[in-house]
């Protein structure tokens, strides 16, 4: 009976884990399989403060900055400069006290 029952539990528990990782498998999903919207972007010349309202309106956690369009030439195919999160905005500007009005920029 004991040998049964390992047999039956070692079989469900390889079921259960095989059709897991079907279902789920990021660690072999590619990245525009996974993305269900577009990233969102800010200007480089937005404010601090224009950032996390753009986050919280948006419902995200990181920003795309990008170069402002009247900056970009048609030979400027990289507009990407950097990227903001939310974690930025707790470390680097409410904790040191900067004031929110600056550039993202900056």
């Amino acid at each position: 009976f004991a040998d049964f029952m390992e047999l039956e539990d070692s079989a469900r528990l390889r079921n259960a884990i095989s059709s897991r990782s079907d279902g789920n498998d990021l660690t072999t999903a590619k990245a525009r399989k996974i993305l269900t919207r577009d990233p969102v972007t800010l200007e480089a010349t937005a404010s601090i403060q224009e950032a996390a309202s753009l986050m919280a309106e948006e419902n995200v956690t990181a920003l795309l900055i990008v170069r402002p369009t009247e900056e970009l030439t048609e030979e400027d195919d990289d507009q990407l400069l950097g990227i903001l999160t939310d974690r930025d905005l707790c470390i680097r500007v409410l904790a040191q006290g900067i004031d929110t009005n600056i550039l993202v920029s900056e």
